[in-house]
């Protein structure tokens, strides 16, 4: 999900940690052919530490990572790893410092591009996420997680065309991406340049992501309802965000009355 103004909700790089997450647990269906060329006491380090990564203790699984480097200092795949768990615990420096070597030793190497990208963003660093985000589009140009990330980023830097280009085509490479259908909604709906809002778009967008997650995400009904005020339809807008405010989490979300406010008064979010 997409940070709402100054809520607190997960951003993009949220949605670059569950693909980085998503990489590693990939990554351990195929382990045994990824490390056939490292030492067997590596290989059996390695796979153990994308087990501890699986079930969540990133911590242990730093320490089996640290031993198959040490086993194998050119253990490519061991350096990723380690920093998708350095990035799981909140450490993105030591993470970007793990990427990086990962790519010095596998320069083609997309998913770590991808994956520093992901550090970078968390830090704020959104240039030198586009940056990366940039290069593993290039080296894996039919990745859409990679498309909506970089999207993410854009947004972040107020550079709307260009983020809306790129959630399109994530869009368009996984129809089924909710986080991609619900950040270009909210885009749409409420972004700064009311040149580029579309409420009609962002209705079927936002549509598209309840439907695909069951309509049991409140952010994904929020944007619905921000989508249905851009398109001056208040009475839907009214409706729906009083069906996100049944979740009690989301409930104690103020923006979120506040924008319940705003469309009985029949007005969009925001308002100008």
């Amino acid at each position: 999900m997409k940070a709402k103004g100054v809520e607190s909700r997960l951003t993009g790089s949220g949605q670059a940690m569950a693909g980085a997450r998503a990489a590693l647990f990939s990554l351990a269906m195929i382990a045994a052919g990824v490390c056939a060329a490292q030492p067997e006491a590596a290989r059996d380090a390695f796979t153990q530490g994308l087990i501890e990564g699986k079930t969540g203790l990133y911590q242990k699984a730093v320490g089996f990572f640290d031993e198959a480097i040490r086993l194998d200092p050119k253990f490519t795949r061991a350096y990723y790893n380690r920093g998708v768990s350095y990035q799981e615990l909140g450490q993105n420096e030591r993470a970007i410092k793990d990427y990086s070597e990962a790519i010095r030793l596998d320069p083609g190497f997309s998913d770590a591009y991808a994956g520093r990208g992901t550090a970078y963003e968390n830090l704020k660093r959104y240039e030198q996420a586009i940056k990366d985000y940039g290069e593993a589009i290039r080296l894996a140009p039919h990745e859409a997680n990679n498309y909506a990330n970089r999207a993410s980023s854009y947004d972040k830097l107020g550079r709307y065309q260009e983020a809306i280009q790129d959630y399109n085509e994530a869009i368009k490479l996984d129809p089924r991406d909710d986080d991609a259908l619900d950040s270009l909604a909210w885009l749409l709906a409420t972004g700064k340049n009311p040149a580029l809002r579309d409420g009609k778009r962002a209705v079927e967008l936002a549509l598209q992501a309840c439907e695909l997650t069951h309509w049991k995400e409140p952010g994904h009904i929020d944007t619905l309802a921000a989508a249905y005020a851009r398109a001056g339809d208040f009475a839907a807008a009214v409706k729906w965000q009083m069906k996100a405010l049944e979740d009690k989490e989301f409930a104690k979300n103020r923006g979120a009355q506040e924008r319940l406010q705003l469309y009985r008064a029949g007005k969009p979010f925001p308002p100008n």
